[in-house]
């Protein structure tokens, strides 16, 4: 009987010892798919290999940053992690992260996170908090007498220490219509808020404005296509950033053209998504090529990094495709007149009832050959002496917007 009892506890051993071995090395699942994605990249592992709790538990810190995360259960997978970077995601609740027994620096910058009143550790510890570029407006329970565990919150905002006021983390995204979203936190612990200047990169400047809150954004529309440098001034203080405004082409069907976008080597084309299916665009070594198949407005979606930054960024090429060739005078909506057409060296620009500001001419691959800035007349003539034989593009640029029109060289 002592020999059946003992063979049965040694059984019962060996179960409970193989359900220990089998919990810790079996596969994780994940619920979301760009949180696994960046635990894969952070253990170096492919796609199809499996991912154990032991593994997990070897993460001390880890970057999961401009992923497009928006779910963040699985956190509770990290239950040894001391340094988190969530930063640049999609994340609007955080709740999950209270499970972290070990978690001592958290990055949750540039979210959709509204509300964190909630977020505090029943523990006290050592804790290092950053939230800026979220649309939280409610900071006042994170002092000190409230929130004793957080030493940090933002990048740079000290608790009595470094400046009176912050300049931080500002940056832009892109509007489905090509228009600029731009952010920016300012914070100041006087009363008495000191001025800033927002330069947007195209000649335009607004100045005297105020820090009416922590996070503030201004839509903003480029009149011209390309990349911009915005900057922020205030005192002496400056911020960088940039923006790629929107192109607009008409593009003939049953050709091809490269697109020439003139972006600055800092900036990495990652991938193409035409929105219609009008034509083919495909992505090679940083290059554009397009291929209009059918006549209407088409739209193609790119997606970049700029620089060593982590996040993913988009803009907007809008192309027309046409398939005529017209050699007659060109009227759009009868706003402007162009003639003679086709030219030889130079041709008019004239409107009954518009005031041209800025006249620009493009080859058809997207490339600006010449730019002419026009004092609000209603009509301006165009030398183009040294200009090849070919077909060009004209946008004439007013306050109602942009129109393009297509003018022939003979």
């Amino acid at each position: 009987m002592h020999k059946l009892n003992l063979i049965k506890m040694k059984k019962v051993l060996l179960l409970l010892v193989l359900i220990c071995i089998n919990s810790i090395y079996a596969q994780v699942q994940f619920k979301s798919i760009e949180f696994e994605t960046g635990i894969r990249k952070h253990l170096s592992i492919s796609e199809t290999s499996l991912i154990s709790l032991n593994s997990l538990d070897t993460i001390k810190k880890i970057d999961l940053s401009g992923l497009n995360i928006k779910d963040i259960n699985d956190v509770i997978f990290l239950k040894k992690i001391k340094e988190l970077n969530l930063s640049n995601n999609q994340i609007r609740d955080i709740s999950p992260l209270l499970s972290l027994p070990r978690l001592q620096i958290l990055n949750i910058a540039g979210n959709s996170i509204k509300n964190i009143s909630s977020f505090t550790f029943s523990d006290k510890r050592n804790f290092k908090l950053i939230i800026s570029d979220n649309e939280i407006t409610e900071l006042e329970f994170l002092n000190p007498s409230t929130f004793s565990n957080v030493v940090t919150v933002g990048d740079n905002r000290q608790k009595g220490i470094e400046d009176n006021y912050l300049l931080k983390d500002f940056y832009t995204s892109t509007q489905v219509s090509g228009q600029a979203i731009i952010k920016y936190n300012i914070w100041d612990s006087t009363n008495n808020c000191s001025e800033f200047n927002l330069n947007f990169g195209d000649g335009i400047t607004v100045n005297n404005l105020l820090c009416d809150s922590y996070t503030n954004s201004q839509n903003y529309n480029y009149l011209s296509s390309g990349f911009k440098t915005l900057q922020i001034t205030r005192d002496t203080k400056t911020l960088t950033t940039h923006f790629v405004a929107p192109y607009s082409y008409t593009l003939e069907v049953g050709q091809s053209y490269p697109i020439n976008l003139s972006l600055p080597s800092e900036i990495n084309l990652i991938s193409l998504e035409n929105v219609t299916a009008l034509a083919t665009a495909t992505l090679l070594s940083n290059q554009i090529n397009y291929e209009p198949l059918a006549v209407g407005n088409d739209i193609i979606k790119v997606k970049y990094k700029y620089g060593t930054n982590n996040r993913t960024e988009v803009f907007y090429i809008f192309i027309t495709n046409t398939n005529t060739l017209s050699t007659e005078e060109v009227t759009i909506d009868k706003s402007f007149t162009l003639f003679p057409n086709p030219f030889v060296e130079e041709f008019y620009i004239a409107s009954k009832n518009q005031s041209i500001l800025q006249v620009q001419l493009y080859d058809l691959t997207g490339k600006l050959i010449q730019k002419e800035k026009v004092n609000n007349q209603n009509s301006f003539k165009l030398k183009t002496k040294d200009l090849p034989i070919g077909t060009y593009l004209i946008n004439i640029i007013t306050d109602n917007g942009k129109e393009t029109y297509k003018i022939i060289k003979k």
